[in-house]
């Protein structure tokens, strides 16, 4: 038996902004839930840039 997979993925970005500890753990668990993963966001634009690479 073969299988075989797409040579590309289909991927559903989302972004979210948020502010404070409380809001960033409930944030965590809805992107845990939809077994979403989560990317911090530096400040320094060529690492956003990088992570930006690496996700697609």
């Amino acid at each position: 038996m073969v299988f075989c997979l797409p040579s590309e993925v289909e991927k559903t970005v989302f972004v979210v902004l948020f502010s404070g500890d409380q809001a960033k753990a409930e944030i965590l668990r809805i992107c845990a839930s939809f077994g979403a993963s989560y990317y911090p966001v530096p400040e320094d634009m060529v690492k956003q840039r990088q992570i930006v690479r690496e996700i697609l």
